[in-house]
């Protein structure tokens, strides 16, 4: 599979010294290419593999450097499911399939999904 480049907005930072110590955190997760972090967007942009190494393993290898990853939660409601495999095969499109989705929880019985994702 072709390397993807990634963004995320990282909050925290207070000097070009922080985004330098995050792009020598993230390099070194095991299928990351090459990252670059800018103080002045907030923005870390990052090259992987993208069956090597998940969004989620860059989130906790930021946060776990001191620094934050904001994300947005929002419920949704999903008319037209007929049974629970609807809500499951919904809810594994979001979470495989959608870019910046972080994680994704479909409920049959209040017909609703509950989508964490990256603004």
């Amino acid at each position: 599979m072709p390397e993807k480049t990634i963004r995320l907005p990282v909050t925290g930072m207070t000097c070009a010294n922080c985004a330098a110590n995050i792009e020598r955190s993230v390099k070194k997760l095991p299928g990351v290419k090459g990252a670059n972090v800018n103080f002045a967007s907030e923005e870390a942009s990052v090259t992987l593999d993208p069956e090597a190494v998940e969004v989620r393993d860059l989130i906790e290898r930021i946060e776990g450097s001191g620094f934050g990853v904001p994300a947005t939660r929002v419920e949704l409601p999903v008319t037209g499911m007929t049974c629970a495999n609807c809500a499951a095969s919904i809810e594994r499109a979001l979470n495989r399939k959608v870019p910046g989705v972080l994680s994704a929880s479909v409920n049959f019985a209040t017909e609703s999904a509950v989508v964490e994702y990256l603004p």
